[in-house]
């Protein structure tokens, strides 16, 4: 019994995919390892100070990553996500049309297990690069951060449910508004993190994620073991 249940809790875990991130939901396979993983993130509401102003950034972002195992309870990934149909809106104009891209990578590391749970330590870096048109005038944000944080995995087969928290250490860009050229920095520093999985069979799952408070994205992905 305690080799059957351990097997499910691997299977399971292995079934989390894509943190976002942030700006960056991050974003490759949470909880497995030797994965391929793909979704859809929509970022409704993620904010930033750009000199004096408050810049808004939203849109939806199509994203693709990888991971694989490292150590036993090491892992590390990294992946790629584009922009379509974003906006970034602040006191002095609304841009809309926004594309680009950002790059991401990520690491887990398992700190303790105990009955059906795991408690996992998570780190994220993510590059930001859009840009979004306005009649004459266009903007682009440039942005890297880096990100801390902890969860707590429960697993009652065939489903998982996580729920932590996340820490921005590191946030420094730009912020072009026409010919004007601001420091960037995200505006809210903590997340809360909730998220599921559903596993189909033994090589694919499905998944959802969300982060709330410093910002409101929302994640939709599936993952595939290699």
């Amino acid at each position: 019994m305690g080799h059957k249940r351990v097997k499910h809790l691997s299977i399971v875990m292995a079934a989390l995919a894509l943190i976002f991130y942030s700006s960056a939901q991050a974003d490759t396979s949470l909880l497995g390892k030797n994965r391929v993983s793909g979704g859809l993130l929509l970022e409704t509401s993620t904010k930033y100070t750009a000199g004096d102003q408050l810049v808004t950034i939203g849109g939806q972002l199509v994203e693709a990553g990888f991971d694989f195992e490292l150590m036993p309870k090491w892992t590390i990934g990294g992946g790629l996500a584009l922009m379509y149909d974003g906006n970034a809106e602040s006191g002095i104009h609304h841009s809309n049309g926004g594309t680009g891209l950002r790059l991401f990578g990520d690491t887990r590391y398992e700190v303790s297990r105990f009955d059906n749970n795991k408690v996992f330590a998570t780190g994220t870096f993510s590059y930001d690069h859009f840009t979004f048109s306005e009649v004459g005038v266009g903007a682009v944000l440039s942005i890297l951060e880096v990100k801390v944080g902890g969860l707590l995995l429960h697993s009652f087969s065939p489903f998982a449910a996580y729920g932590g928290l996340e820490f921005t250490g590191y946030s420094d860009g730009n912020y072009d508004f026409g010919e004007i050229s601001y420091s960037a920095k995200r505006k809210n520093v903590f997340n809360v993190r909730i998220g599921g999985a559903y596993k189909l069979n033994k090589k694919l799952a499905l998944n959802t994620d969300f982060l709330l408070i410093g910002e409101t994205t929302m994640m939709f992905s599936t993952e595939y073991a290699l």
